[in-house]
């Protein structure tokens, strides 16, 4: 007779009519401190049929991350000294001064925010009411940045904002499709074109878009390769003349380095990662990349674009299991620096895997007792 359902960490009860498929009361909120292993994602659990409840304890640990600065050594520095539920989607602005990050509020939103390195406070990029923001890439200038805006509405695009927030978004582009998105991961040297991951469904392509000029001209975004294979997060050398992106060519995510003659890829592309590899990232001088793999590991692979694409072995240089960062399935919870340190989303105190579940008894006769206190 009652539904059980979660709002971020705590545990809620409703009146509800199985033969009618009808709610027949208020919300009533029965316990909290369940774990909220992601900021976007709300508390899990289980009730047995004998009235047993089971879940694993911790609350919204995750709201207590912050931003650190890592170098070579592993010598971890403060970003900003900001607590904040920092989620994904970091990205340096190329000054290395300031970071964009995803945040999701209460009602679970996913916002960008922006934050100015050793300084306490951050500022929200502006965006529609309602609407989450996906990805996030900084203007060659910093002073720009793009991001995807999906509200499930007919303002849903790809937006560019002015990085301090003094004038409002200009939409640029719109999906291929009505279920699809477009959250943009690199944002070319000469400032002309977008590199975005075309997620619908199940499937991911590189999409390109060359920025228009006009303001309330919508660009066309278009495919960058033709083979139907899948491929990821993309990002533009330093330099503009080289692309590194993920793919599915291989049969798993592998990292690839290919050429770019500001049109489009050229040439056999160079395979940099080895046994996969994921959201690619240059160094300031671009002489370097770094990815991560399946393992939760950064490697690093020296690289030369001239006169041909060559690559060293990579090498392992992080470890976010050492270093307490935060993961997510969406990917992007580190940069790099202009200088080749890291900048990642650390752990909160006290969160981590699950390492013991509560087990309530009796719980059905509690939660009677409960909604009838609660007037249900």
């Amino acid at each position: 007779g009652h539904l059980l359902f979660t709002r971020q960490d705590a545990l809620f009860a409703v009146p509800f009519d199985v033969g009618s498929l009808e709610v027949k009361g208020q919300p009533v909120a029965i316990l909290d401190g369940l774990l909220q292993a992601q900021n976007w994602i709300n508390a899990r659990f289980d009730a047995a049929p004998n009235g047993t409840l089971f879940y694993p304890p911790g609350g919204g640990a995750g709201r207590n991350r912050r931003l650190v600065i890592v170098d070579r050594d592993g010598k971890v520095s403060d970003w900003s000294g900001d607590r904040q539920a920092f989620e994904f989607w970091i990205a340096v602005s190329p000054d290395g001064s300031r970071c964009t990050t995803a945040i999701t509020n209460a009602n679970a939103i996913t916002e960008i925010w922006v934050s100015d390195r050793g300084r306490v406070g951050l500022h929200r990029l502006p965006s529609k009411p309602g609407a989450d923001c996906l990805g996030a890439t900084w203007s060659p200038d910093g002073s720009q940045v793009a991001y995807y805006q999906a509200s499930q509405s007919a303002d849903d695009g790809l937006y560019i904002a002015s990085a301090d927030g003094t004038a409002p978004p200009r939409r640029i582009a719109t999906s291929p499709t009505r279920t699809g998105f477009l959250p943009p991961t690199s944002w070319s040297p000469d400032g002309s074109t977008l590199l975005t991951i075309f997620v619908d469904g199940n499937t991911t392509h590189i999409y390109a878009i060359a920025i228009p000029t006009n303001p309330g001209v919508l660009a066309e975004a278009k495919p960058l390769f033709s083979d139907g294979v899948q491929r990821g997060a993309s990002a533009f050398s330093p330099s503009g003349h080289a692309l590194a992106y993920v793919s599915l060519e291989t049969g798993r995510f592998e990292v690839f380095v290919c050429k770019w003659d500001g049109k489009g890829p050229v040439g056999r592309p160079l395979l940099i990662s080895a046994g996969g590899g994921s959201v690619p990232h240059w160094s300031g001088d671009g002489k370097r990349l770094y990815y991560q793999t399946t393992q939760e590991k950064v490697m690093a692979v020296d690289v030369t674009e001239e006169p041909q694409l060559r690559a060293s072995a990579p090498v392992e240089v992080w470890d976010f299991a050492a270093l307490r960062i935060a993961t997510s399935a969406l990917g992007g919870v580190i940069d790099i620096l202009p200088d080749g340190r890291l900048l990642a989303v650390q752990r909160g105190e006290g969160e981590g895997n699950p390492t013991r579940v509560e087990v309530v008894l009796n719980f059905a006769e509690e939660l009677k007792a409960r909604m009838r206190a609660a007037g249900n």
